[in-house]
């Protein structure tokens, strides 16, 4: 009787040791379940496929707000260089105009005739309203902006377009644009000399700016 009395005693201990290790697994299973909930609160989520048949779940972190504020202000920044750019382009290519007509005033009394030739010469080739001088103030501009970065020189080449279309200039219907010549002179100079840009970021060793 003693004997069964310690075998059935040995069972039940058995029993219990296994329910303990059960129990114990089953806790350390929720408490790595809880750690990692815990982990991925602050994360988006999506499914991806990784193989055929079989899905992985991947974890990717949010943008950080000062960032993302960050990159808005340099969007900002960009728009407002580009406008104030245009602006200034529109300025030069209205002062230009100005004194290409203040030099045609012969007939008027109002104007003196030192006034009409000192606009003469302000638009004669090396004056500062000359063809050349205008158009290196704008590609001086658009250098600056590009920060020597080629990708932008489309980009600033369409903003000069634009600059000279609010000026009232339309360089595929000239005639009906009733600007000076000087106008579209300046405009060919400063399109070849995006062209010229643009032949040497490709390569062209001969381009000088």
């Amino acid at each position: 009787m003693i004997q069964g009395t310690n075998s059935i005693g040995n069972v039940n201990n058995y029993n219990r040791s296994l329910l303990q290790k059960k129990q114990q697994n089953s806790y350390s299973s929720t408490e790595k379940a809880a750690s990692s909930t815990a982990t991925i609160q602050n994360t988006d989520s999506f499914t991806k496929m990784s193989a055929p048949n079989s899905l992985e779940q991947v974890t990717y972190s949010r943008p950080n707000a000062k960032y993302t504020d960050e990159v808005n202000a340099l969007l900002e920044e960009h728009t407002r260089q580009m406008e104030e750019f245009k602006s200034k382009i529109l300025s030069m290519i209205s002062g230009q105009n100005d004194k290409s007509n203040a030099s045609l005033f012969s007939l008027n009394l109002s104007v003196s005739s030192d006034e009409i030739e000192a606009a003469k010469q302000a638009i004669s080739e090396d004056g500062e309203w000359g063809v050349n001088a205008v158009a290196t103030r704008i590609m001086d501009m658009a250098y600056a902006l590009s920060g020597g970065d080629d990708s932008k020189l489309e980009l600033l080449k369409n903003a000069v377009i634009d600059g000279f279309k609010a000026a009232g200039f339309d360089p595929d219907n000239r005639a009906s644009s009733n600007m000076p010549e000087i106008t579209g002179q300046t405009y060919d100079e400063i399109m070849k000399r995006f062209d010229d840009w643009k032949n040497k970021a490709a390569g062209d060793t001969g381009w000088e700016k």
